[in-house]
């Protein structure tokens, strides 16, 4: 088990963009598959955004998923389908070897939305630099976490796909921090490198133009799954006879596949 507990934190650098594109290149990602789990909980949008928000100078820091990532024993689950293997290139190392599982959270393989810091709700003269920092300060569970994006300046070029900007990294030691733009919002990617749960613990820092500085501190539990659909069994057919087409599923809206 991965753990990483640190008292104190620190500001890095600055985002930079304003306007921010995250995540790597689809392409980059094969799908893995059945992956030989024997659960049967499966979930399709692979996305959460982490909002930042002031009232009344209290600064609060939340996780907010999609209704079917939520449980609730979880704050956020994220689907054995997110389950992919790290593509070849040094620009992707930091997620582990070549060919080694991964979990991706970034919604481009299923054509879902991207995972959002969101700091809209923050109005920039409110703050003395305009910047809010946000900090994963850390870990507890069975692997590493990553949250990283591809910004404009390191967008795909003719020589190569774009370069990752890894903003926390569990692997090489928490806390990392990071200062986002009031007023804003941008995509990020999680990576999550072995099912299971995970703890996080977050922290949030504000220096108010009043002169205070607010901090909002929270723990997240995620849970990833390794895990896939259990498969339809068919009753035995008459000869020359087609079976009735199966119910469509409640919790998903769509029909299973057919016998």
């Amino acid at each position: 088990m991965t753990s990483h507990h640190n008292a104190r934190w620190a500001v890095a650098g600055a985002v930079g963009s304003v306007a921010l594109a995250a995540g790597l290149s689809p392409a980059a990602f094969a799908e893995t598959g059945d992956n030989g789990a024997q659960q049967e909980t499966v979930r399709t949008a692979l996305e959460a955004d982490v909002v930042l928000s002031l009232r009344d100078g209290q600064l609060a820091l939340d996780l907010r998923p999609p209704q079917e990532n939520a449980a609730p024993d979880a704050d956020l689950v994220v689907g054995a389908e997110a389950a992919t293997t790290v593509p070849a290139g040094q620009e992707y190392a930091f997620l582990g070897e070549p060919g080694s599982r991964v979990w991706i959270l970034d919604g481009r393989r299923t054509g879902t939305p991207m995972p959002h810091w969101d700091t809209s709700d923050i109005s920039a003269h409110e703050l003395v630099d305009g910047s809010v920092d946000w900090a994963l300060t850390g870990i507890d569970g069975p692997g590493d976490v990553k949250v990283f994006r591809t910004s404009q300046a390191t967008a795909a070029t003719e020589t190569g796909p774009p370069t990752p900007d890894v903003l926390f990294d569990s692997a090489d030691g928490l806390p990392d921090t990071r200062s986002l733009p009031a007023a804003q919002n941008g995509e990020v990617t999680w990576a999550f490198t072995r099912p299971g749960e995970y703890r996080l613990t977050s922290r949030a820092t504000a220096h108010l133009a009043t002169g205070r500085t607010t901090v909002a501190d929270t723990e997240w539990t995620v849970r990833v799954e390794d895990t896939v659909p259990r498969r339809q069994s068919c009753p035995p057919q008459s000869p020359g006879r087609r079976p009735p087409p199966p119910p469509r599923s409640p919790r998903v809206g769509r029909r299973p596949p057919a016998c």
